[in-house]
């Protein structure tokens, strides 16, 4: 019995590895064909991701008008029915991203607003006209006092060359 169902086992096995060789050497041709195929689109796609990291660069600005920045906070805050609670300036960092090094310009901001307002600021104010702004450490908390009234604060930084 025990040679029965060795029998069977090492029949099995031995099927199995004719199974493996045989997608083994169907692997080996496709990947033989698509190396010839894919490496050129391969080659384009690497040329246009470089193309648009020089774009990303180049669009990074020198300088940033920390006054220009605020006016955005304070209209966006505005336009979107939140209460503007606080905005302040912190001391400008050195960071690398990338390959690149950059200034950022971050600054404090705390709203309050009920959440659809709130949500409709932070989109807002991501999407404005300052194309390197983005949007940093959001907390949200609900205020004791009211069920429907939240306050968020976040640090909105503003990157340059």
């Amino acid at each position: 019995m025990i040679v029965l169902l060795y029998a069977f086992i090492l029949r099995a096995i031995l099927l199995e590895q004719k199974q493996q060789t045989l997608l083994e050497e169907q692997i080996a041709s496709l990947e033989a064909l698509a190396g010839q195929q894919v490496l050129p689109t391969r080659q384009a796609e690497l040329a246009t991701a470089q193309a648009e990291l020089l774009a990303a660069q180049f669009a990074f600005p020198r300088e940033v008008d920390t006054t220009e920045v605020l006016a955005h906070v304070v209209a966006t805050a505005d336009d979107n029915r939140v209460d503007l609670r606080k905005v302040q300036a912190r001391d400008p960092v050195t960071v690398t991203l990338g390959e690149g090094t950059y200034r950022m310009f971050a600054y404090d901001v705390e709203v309050e607003g009920e959440l659809n307002t709130i949500s409709t600021f932070l989109t807002a104010l991501e999407s404005g006209p300052i194309g390197t702004l983005t949007l940093d450490q959001i907390r949200l908390a609900a205020q004791p006092e009211s069920e429907t009234v939240y306050r968020v604060s976040l640090v909105v930084q503003v990157y340059v060359r």
